[in-house]
């Protein structure tokens, strides 16, 4: 990795073989991936890092509709379904999404 003016930026590896002279020291070259072993794979343990595939996110659950989560936002204060509809919005900012009113219905849109 190279640090820049705009941030950390990723400059990849390089594999290159060790010449006779490094070799003849003792110098080994280390595989830049490691294999589970197979009791830990057993468990449900899946390999991490930069070149796993990550998922988008894009999909949330939460146990409020759009159109009830605008509604328990007009109650009060004190209800317990507003504080589960501030709960609702909080975790779709969290995928910066929002809820928008549109007409009548309540739409999510990406922030």
């Amino acid at each position: 990795m190279e640090l820049t003016g705009e941030g950390v930026r990723e400059i990849g590896t390089v594999e290159v073989p060790l010449p006779k002279e490094v070799a003849a020291t003792g110098v080994t070259v280390h595989p830049t991936t490691i294999a589970l072993p197979t009791p830990v794979t057993a468990m449900g343990v899946k390999p991490a890092g930069p070149t796993q595939p990550m998922g988008t996110g894009a999909t949330i659950v939460l146990p409020l509709t759009d159109e009830a989560i605008s509604q328990g936002l007009s109650q009060h204060m004190s209800d317990s379904w507003r504080w589960l509809s501030e709960w609702c919005v909080r975790r779709l900012k969290q995928m910066h999404l929002a809820i928008k009113l549109i007409g009548k219905k309540s739409v999510r849109i990406q922030e």
